[in-house]
């Protein structure tokens, strides 16, 4: 009677055959992601809806504000999931490898999944106190990044009587710390107070604190709040009040109480910090201006850490020291030197000895829940400060790209400081919070983009992981059943090897590269007709399970490029086998496809696919794999299926899963129509990506189509970041075929014409380019600097120059050059032999 319904066995098992129709391999390291998404959702629809007096973090804010666009009905479904707004941002110190969250309404979670704290203004007014939080958009904000590194910083005003900013940052001294400093003006007629709110939410929903306790003044002047235990705040300005609460006491904010210490059973402890901003007065000046005005700093810090543990051994070992209790022993001898090993590798920035490592973060700062940290700075703005300049300083190893566009400018700085901020210890990862993870796919993409803008050494770091990374049978294993993957890494592999010329790291890695070619060749025998890859889940922007043809076309792509590795190194016997094998894959490629191609004139996601959002997938066709397999009016005919279908609004918008705009597919398309010769569609589709970036110049996985924020993934999205950086490069630099170097093939008047002009140094094939000069339309100068350059395959340079300088000007022997000699001059190109020279240089008018 009390049971399930009988339809619910039937409904649940339908379900899981449409989603997996071909019984695949699920990728279980991607289950504990889920499944916290699931729980929170539960958790938010209990709690959200049914204790509205309690003020909702941003995200929920709006997504429960009838009046927001933002707005999802409850009805009848039991989870309430962050499905309009997941943006954020994600910081850490320059040497640091955990990270905080800023999300736009300027609320940090200095614990990526743990608590956040917020901002509000306190004024008593005649008719009592009124509180104005920035989570309910009731302050006007702005963000920022502070000098294009990745430091945030978020401005508040209230009319024209408050404002403030709130700048936050790793430490480059203290990497378990974020530093905050927030500095205000205030010029209100009333008694006021910022107020800062710790609360027990983040950007997926609850952060439960079970019991919270305030420490007044000890080692720093503002006490420490301790949250389930740990000293989790240091605060450097004294508050004026504390006020805490629980769930049946109501929320901080409204009804906080003075005191010391709560507890939640609930897990709702929330507290409010209130720093006096009493006005000295309100005599208006000659203007009619308050003339009176306070200014001052709030300034505290936050331990950052990363919450998730490595195994089961791992959790043991880290609660034993945690409590430091004698009820549960922890691992001895050599099985806790394995555990710390393993702990140490969260990540380490550089070359960091592991037992200095532990020391100093795990065990010190982490592990004792009684120990403070001391801040080595002096003050947090000073900390804040030279955080700042040990970003400039890494990024200055980065490639400078000045051009007369300045949103291209600020878009190569910010995003090459987004990219090797997501690069920690050995490995990359798409996002800080749900992306936290390594995958062979996104870490293609990443990696080149670090190799192509001049991050040798965070790239190398990865890079020399990959040996280790690769099972005995060859399988590449980021996620099971993601058959992408070895393609993937033999594709990286090789492009790192030849952009930086790297032959003793190629003869190193090469044995591994071949047990990878052998995978995908055993491994494609238990799939498709014997022919293809076995059915995956592969990248989740493609559907259901299938026997996806992206798979294929990565694996083709690593087989040629292992093909590549084996004649450089001159081993003829594995070239001639893995060439073999290559010729056969294709033929078997081909084959299976035929009856697709024949029948709707592309290439569709899978062997008996329609037209759906998972062609996609196609792409690497041509970006990045450049594959000589299809013909080249079906090449075109899938990039064009996909592009005029499913460019709604000069974005791709993939109906499957993600649901909304997707920026690293829509750049993979520019891409593809800068290869076909749509140079302008190309550029069209990177005006309308970074008219959707927000304001500190980040992205999600998909786009909301209507709120504009994030609706799947990671707020903090590293494929978008390198998709951008890449594009920008072939937009300035491209290798077009075997023999011809391309400069300036996507740049236009807009671009190029009256500035100073400056691309580089970029890696090229052992090679570094450098491009200075200044052009107009009657006369302009160009230096191309090569060191290096000798060596390459390289044997034309064209070099495009903008429509409106006039061809005849460029035929009529009004050109100069150095260090090359022109071929001819032809619809504004200068094609150049190239030569021995390391310098080229052109004049014109």
């Amino acid at each position: 009677m009390f049971g399930l319904h009988p339809d619910v066995s039937g409904l649940i098992s339908g379900a899981l055959k449409l989603a997996n129709p071909k019984s695949a391999a699920l990728p279980l390291e991607n289950v504990p992601l889920v499944s916290r998404v699931i729980a929170s959702g539960l958790w938010n629809y209990s709690f959200f809806q049914f204790y509205p007096e309690f003020a909702r973090p941003y995200w929920a804010d709006r997504q429960y504000d009838v009046t927001d666009p933002a707005y999802l009905p409850r009805a009848g479904s039991p989870l309430s999931v962050n499905l309009t707004h997941r943006t954020w941002m994600g910081v850490r110190g320059p040497s640091g490898t955990t990270f905080g969250l800023v999300d736009p309404a300027g609320s940090l979670s200095p614990v990526v999944g743990y608590y956040s704290i917020e901002l509000g203004l306190l004024e008593r007014t005649p008719k009592g106190d009124r509180i104005t939080l920035a989570t309910r958009r009731e302050l006007k904000i702005k963000q920022t990044n502070v000098r294009g590194v990745p430091v945030p910083r978020t401005e508040y005003r209230l009319g024209d009587r408050f404002r403030a900013k709130w700048t936050v940052a790793g430490s480059s001294e203290n990497p378990e710390i974020i530093l905050s400093s927030l500095r205000y003006e205030y010029s209100g007629e009333h008694p006021a107070w910022i107020v800062l709110g710790v609360r027990p939410f983040n950007q997926e929903g609850p952060a439960l604190i079970g019991d919270m306790e305030y420490m007044p003044a000890g080692e720093y002047p503002g006490g420490v709040l301790q949250l389930n235990g740990l000293r989790e705040i240091n605060l450097i300005t004294a508050p004026d009040r504390v006020l805490l609460s629980n769930l049946e006491g109501g929320d901080a904010y409204f009804k906080g109480q003075r005191g010391n210490r709560v507890e939640c059973p609930a897990g709702i402890c929330t507290a409010a910090l209130h720093f006096a901003l009493t006005s000295g007065g309100d005599v208006a000046n000659t203007k009619g201006e308050i003339a009176s005005k306070i200014k001052g700093e709030i300034a505290f810090l936050a331990r950052s850490y990363e919450r998730e543990v490595l195994s089961g051994a791992d959790e043991d070992l880290i609660r034993a020291l945690l409590t430091g209790s004698g009820q549960m022993q922890a691992p001895r001898g050599e099985k806790i030197r394995k555990n710390l090993k393993k702990l140490s590798k969260i990540g380490i920035p550089g070359k960091v000895k592991t037992t200095k490592r532990i020391k100093n973060l795990h065990t010190e700062a982490i592990f004792d829940p009684q120990r403070q940290v001391i801040l080595k700075t002096g003050t947090a703005s000073a900390g804040i400060t030279r955080s700042i300049r040990k970003w400039d300083s890494l990024m200055e190893r980065g490639v400078r790209f000045k051009c007369a566009r300045n949103s291209w400018n600020q878009a190569a700085r910010i995003f090459q400081g987004h990219l090797i901020s997501l690069q920690t210890g050995t490995t990359i990862t798409p996002g800080v919070y749900t992306y936290r993870l390594f995958w062979f796919r996104d870490a293609a993409y990443m990696v080149s983009a670090l190799i192509a803008w001049n991050y040798i050494e965070e790239a190398e770091r990865v890079i020399q992981t990959y040996e280790h990374r690769v099972d005995r049978k060859g399988f590449f294993r980021s996620q099971e059943g993601e058959w992408d993957s070895n393609g993937q890494a033999l594709w990286t592999l090789e492009y790192y090897a030849r952009q930086t010329g790297n032959r003793k790291f190629l003869e190193d890695i090469f044995p591994a590269m071949q047990r990878g070619a052998n995978w995908i060749h055993n491994k494609r025998r238990e799939g498709y007709q014997g022919k293809l890859l076995p059915a995956g889940f592969s990248a989740e922007h493609l559907g259901p399970a299938d026997y996806y043809y992206w798979d294929n076309l990565w694996s083709l792509g690593g087989l040629e490029k292992t093909v590549a590795a084996a004649r450089v190194l001159g081993d003829t016997k594995a070239s001639s086998r893995l060439a073999e094998d290559l010729e056969y894959y294709r033929k078997d490629f081909l084959d299976c496809s035929a009856p697709d191609r024949e029948r709707l004139g592309f290439l569709p996601a899978a062997p008996g696919r329609e037209l759906d959002g998972g062609a996609i997938g196609g792409l690497p066709l041509l970006y990045p794999l450049e594959l000589n397999l299809l013909p080249r009016e079906e090449v075109r005919a899938t990039i064009f299926a996909v592009y005029e279908k499913f460019f709604p609004e000069g974005l791709f918008l993939q109906p499957v899963i993600h649901s909304g705009y997707n920026v690293y597919l829509s750049i993979q398309v520019a891409q593809c129509m800068l290869r076909l010769g749509e140079v302008s569609k190309a550029r069209k589709i990177l005006k309308d990506v970074l008219k959707r970036r927000t304001d500190l110049w980040t992205y999600p996985e998909a786009i909301h189509p209507h709120t504009g924020g994030g609706v799947m993934g990671d707020g903090y999205h590293g494929w978008a970041f390198a998709e951008i950086l890449l594009l920008l490069r072939e937009f300035v630099l491209r290798r077009a075929d075997s023999a011809t170097l391309q400069i300036f093939p996507g740049m236009r008047a807009r671009e190029l014409f009256d500035a100073d002009l400056e691309f580089g140094p970029f890696p090229f094939e052992g090679a570094k380019i450098t491009i200075r000069g200044r052009l107009s339309a009657k006369r302009g100068e160009l230096k191309i600097e090569a060191p290096g350059f000798a060596a390459t395959e390289i044997s034309h340079i064209d070099v495009h120059l903008p429509d409106a300088i006039s061809e005849k000007l460029l035929q009529n022997a009004k050109v100069n050059i150095k260090g090359a000699r022109l071929i001819a001059a032809k619809e504004n190109v200068l094609r150049l032999e190239a030569t021995a020279a390391e310098v080229v240089e052109i004049r014109y008018g």
